[in-house]
């Protein structure tokens, strides 16, 4: 989910919220009722920043996860090429030597 969403949806349901505490407080009813009313849409208000939050974190752990697997996974590439390029270092420093050695038999020949 975007930042930007995000925003808007926190904005929204708290825009929600502070709409029903409006009604209930101006709404013809005694005290206690708008008090009961007050809390359970407070309660409900909650538990919907408590999804939302719940949702955030299981995103950012996807995208933590997410972001393991690629660096594992360009770590062993990483190595993989090196590997490789050691390998093709130990070869091209075989065959320097052993063209230096046909060039010294070669040169200790004709002189």
């Amino acid at each position: 989910m975007s930042q930007k969403n995000e925003k808007f949806g926190i904005g929204l349901l708290f825009g929600v919220f502070l709409g029903v505490v409006a009604g209930l407080l101006l709404a013809p009813q005694t005290g206690e009722e708008t008090r009961k009313k007050i809390l359970d849409s407070a309660d409900d208000f909650k538990d919907q920043m408590n999804r939302i939050s719940d949702k955030i974190k299981n995103e950012a752990n996807e995208w933590v996860d997410k972001s393991k697997q690629f660096i594992d996974q360009k770590q062993d590439e990483a190595k993989e090429y090196a590997a490789k390029f050691k390998e093709r270092a130990q070869e091209w420093k075989e065959k320097i030597e052993h063209k230096a050695e046909d060039f010294k038999d070669n040169l200790e020949e004709n002189l």
